[in-house]
């Protein structure tokens, strides 16, 4: 078999007939060459190329190369060789009998040439060793009689060929010997129809196969039976017969050794208050189903929830379950925990292997990576709860669950099936922008509502505006602004003229001729005479200037006089005052002609504000069609996840007799709904009567109407029960109104259990939760771990519902369970049983496969129904040795 660190039982793959050069007619038709080739060594190493893990030597009527086999493997475990894997020989032979069939006897590891040639000569085979040209003295029944009371198997040979049982025997002799102690046959075609006499007799022999090889170049050579034990020997091979196809399997192409991807390989407790004091409790793990039994308060169920703590799970639990569990698990005196406490739990995730830690002392690790090369551990960063699924329960959860089935639908989410997370983002999405539109709506419909008061304003200023232009006074108002205008043109050319002409004056006073050095010219007075005359020149002209500027002002004057006398002047002035009586007129009438552009600016600005209010109307229809649009696709996404809860469901409980679960649209509960809808619109416990009519309409009409029902009241189109409702709700943000539209029932599962489909709701609490359980069995490949899940549940339910899943679920994942109930440990085939016991006031372990004489008398004494379990599964085996 394939390389194995895991504890427990586990599936070999065995050869239960084959022949050596003891056999005269091995190696037949091949030349003296070829059949000296076959050394011992020669033949192990044919068998181990093959990856056989268990060999049954069966010669004819001979055990002489059993010794001869084991000697060469001893030598071959020393030496290694490349090709080297480890391989178990069980000695047998291949008997002859009186009534001319073929029987194959195994016997323990331990056997040797000896035992077995002399069990040959006790059943009186007188032929030659090796060959199997002549019978035995004792019958076939007296035959099997002796193997068994030998501690041997008995099996018949190739029973559907030549020299087989159900070829040469039948009626009588067929029915005595079939009545002999035999839990298996070797079939060799795989669509034999066993004789009716078999079926009348309600067997159920375990059907194995062997190469019954006679040359390695045989087709048959390396054909197999998987057959599942701890370490291969003699009992466990016996109780892997009895149990017939629960541990054999003829299909040579199927791989049962393969487990799920994440796998607990291991929990460690150092210094607990009652666990791991001064030598760790550690307990490894199966990769398929483990168990754990023991005596009232001997740590079971501590031990599993030092598993969910240090698995960081402790805030699966609501309610007064979380309070319970952070005091249980405290490091004061009454917790279960101590200041120097360590728990170490190792993880597997494909084949890479972490270990997960908690730790009083916080300087220590959380969570560790193994190097496979410097063969040690080192810290690494992580979240641990999504890094390392898995799913645990305790009694009380399972409880719960069954309680409120509903539950279900946050373990149906979180499968990738489901795309749960998908649909929430997505619906999400359509939340968002509902209520981003439905905020843009609101803006408009403000605006859209100042349309009357626009309206109140245009006509307004129209009839302002209409009187003052009906009085004349609009061209009135324009020759009195051009003659202002006209006025102010002309004062403002008159002060520029002053500042002209004080400017001119101001140069002037500083005009004055420069003086002249005359002393400096003395010795060239023509150059003083030139300089004097230009002086001269300079101070007429500034003289003429100054008369002109003089003569200026005057005519400035003159100006001023002569502008009063003007006809234009007059006209100017007799235009201004009659826009100034017209003003006063107006004034009388409480019109302001001097707002006459501004209203003008106003009437236009409102005018346009009318027109956009038809814009707004326009874009409120695009947006409102765009937000019922979003409501419709939020309810398409929500649909859509009905449909994958279904079709996850369908797929995950095909062929499950146990229970079945059918997913009912927006099918919650009234008073789920109640909560969900009083949340929405902030109603507390208020308004009984309203919702109480609610209640009806979702009876008779249907949870929709609720929807149109709490907006027609809103919307004065409904009266409410209760009139403060109305006003309630007319005054909840737009948000609430959006949640209201956006909200959709839960789905509701409809669980039946058993074969005649039960409503689960209608089951008594035990009932409830084997269905529940049957179905948390049947989902997921994450490491599985139920306390006491028997609790409340009759034999016929543990076994019908929680048994058959089980042995259906741990290959595709890794189960552990703690429990008081036999048929679960026994029946359920557990690949490790791990007993707790208490002595001086600590808990140990003792962990072993089913095969172990003393894990088995410890099922007998700890558990309920013991005895009864291991007599239904294993018959007429007794539990002593």
């Amino acid at each position: 078999m394939s390389d194995w660190n895991y504890p427990g039982a586990k599936w070999w793959k065995f050869d239960f007939h084959t022949h050596t050069p003891a056999s005269s007619d091995f190696m037949a038709g091949c030349s003296q060459k070829d059949k000296d080739e076959v050394t011992a060594e020669f033949w192990l190493q044919r068998f181990m190329e093959k990856s056989i893990d268990c060999v049954a030597i069966t010669d004819h009527n001979s055990g002489d190369w059993i010794d001869k086999l084991k000697d060469a493997l001893q030598n071959i475990e020393t030496d290694k060789p490349e090709w080297y894997r480890p391989i178990y020989l069980f000695p047998g032979v291949e008997i002859s009998t009186h009534d001319d069939i073929h029987l194959l006897a195994i016997f323990s590891l331990d056997k040797s040439t000896e035992n077995i040639n002399s069990l040959v000569a006790a059943v009186g085979y007188q032929g030659t060793r090796g060959g199997n040209d002549d019978v035995t003295i004792k019958s076939s029944t007296e035959v099997i009689d002796f193997i068994v009371s030998q501690s041997g198997i008995a099996i018949p040979a190739h029973a559907d060929k030549e020299k087989g049982l159900f070829q040469v025997l039948q009626g009588t002799s067929l029915r005595k010997v079939i009545s002999r102690e035999i839990h298996a046959v070797e079939i060799c075609s795989d669509t034999f129809d066993k004789p009716q006499i078999y079926a009348e007799q309600n067997l159920s022999w375990a059907e194995v196969r062997g190469s019954d090889t006679h040359n390695f170049r045989s087709e048959k050579f390396g054909d197999f039976t998987w057959v599942k034990m701890d370490e291969p020997s003699i009992e466990g091979l016996k109780l892997a017969l009895i149990d017939g196809s629960t541990s054999v399997n003829r299909d040579m192409a199927s791989q049962p050794n393969k487990h799920a991807e994440f796998v607990i390989k291991s929990i460690e407790v150092s210094d607990a208050q009652y666990m791991g004091r001064g030598t760790p409790l550690i307990c490894k793990f199966s990769p398929f189903l483990n168990t754990i039994i023991g005596g009232r308060g001997s740590g079971k169920s501590t031990l599993l929830e030092f598993m969910r703590f240090v698995m960081r799970r402790e805030n699966e639990f609501s309610g007064q379950l979380q309070d319970g569990y952070q005091n249980y698990f405290s490091t004061d005196k009454n917790g279960l925990l101590t200041d120097s406490s360590n728990l170490r739990l190792i993880y597997h995730k494909g084949s890479t292997r972490y270990r997960l830690n908690w730790a009083a002392d916080p300087q220590e690790p959380s969570l560790e990576e193994w190097d496979e090369t410097a063969k040690n551990w080192f810290g690494i960063e992580g979240e641990i709860y999504s890094l390392f699924p898995a799913r645990i329960y305790s009694q009380k959860q399972i409880y719960e669950l069954a309680q409120n089935p509903q539950g279900l639908l946050g373990i149906i989410n979180e499968s990738s099936d489901v795309e749960f997370e998908v649909y929430r983002k997505a619906f999400q999405d359509c939340v968002n922008n509902c209520k981003q539109i439905a905020q843009k709506i609101k803006q408009l419909n403000q605006k859209i509502t100042e349309e009357s008061k626009l309206k109140g304003q245009l006509n307004d200023l129209t009839r302002q505006i209409e009187h003052i232009e009906k009085s004349g006074h609009k061209d009135v108002l324009r020759n009195y602004q051009l003659r202002k205008q006209q006025l102010s043109e002309i004062e403002s050319v008159e002060q520029h003229w002053q500042a002209l002409l004080e400017n001119v004056r101001e140069m002037l006073a500083d005009a004055d001729m420069a003086a002249v050095n005359e002393a400096l010219f003395a010795a060239h007075p023509d150059i003083l005479t030139a300089l004097q005359s230009k002086q001269q020149q300079w101070q007429q002209q500034v003289d003429q200037i100054r008369q002109i500027i003089e003569q200026q002002n005057v005519d400035l004057r003159q100006w001023q006089q002569d502008k009063a006398q003007q006809g234009w002047m007059k006209t100017l002035n007799l235009e201004l005052q009659q826009y100034e009586q017209l003003r006063t007129q107006l004034q009388q009438k409480e019109i302001d002609p001097q707002a006459y552009p501004d209203l003008l600016r106003r009437r236009t600005l409102t005018e346009k504000e009318l027109q956009q209010t038809g814009s707004y109307r326009q874009q409120q229809e695009k947006l409102t069609k765009q937000y019922w649009g979003k409501i419709t696709q939020a309810k398409n996404h929500r649909l859509e996840l009905t449909e994958r809860r279904k079709k996850f469901l369908e797929y995950i409980l095909e062929g499950n007799q146990s229970v079945k679960i059918t997913v009912q649209p927006f099918a919650e509960s009234w008073a789920d709904m109640e909560k969900k809808i009083r949340g929405i619109l902030q109603t507390g416990n208020r308004f009984d009567k309203d919702f109480e009519a609610l209640e009806q309409i979702v009876d008779d009409q249907g949870w929709e109407k609720v929807k149109e029902w709490v907006s027609d009241i809103r919307d004065n189109k409904q009266k409410a029960k209760d009139a403060r409702f109305q006003t309630h709700l007319q005054g909840l943000p737009s948000e609430s109104i959006a949640d209201m539209r956006l909200w959709f029932p839960e789905d509701a599962l409809h669980i039946t259990y058993g074969k005649d489909g039960a409503a689960i709701r209608k089951g008594s609490p035990g009932q409830k939760s084997a269905a529940l359980l049957a179905f948390i069995l049947a989902y997921g490949d994450e490491p599985l771990l139920l306390d006491q899940p028997e609790d409340d549940l009759d034999n016929d339910l543990i076994y019908s519902l929680i048994v058959q899943n089980i042995k259906a679920t741990k290959s595709k994942r890794q189960i552990v369970v703690v429990t008081h109930n036999a048929n679960i440990v026994v029946n359920g085939d557990s690949e490790m049983v791990h007993c707790l016991g208490v002595a001086n006031g600590q808990s140990y372990i003792t962990s072993n496969s089913l095969q172990s004489e003393d894990i088995r008398g410890r099922i007998c004494n700890t558990l309920e129904g013991g005895k009864e379990a291991f007599e239904q599964r294993y018959k007429r085996i007794h539990l002593e040795s």
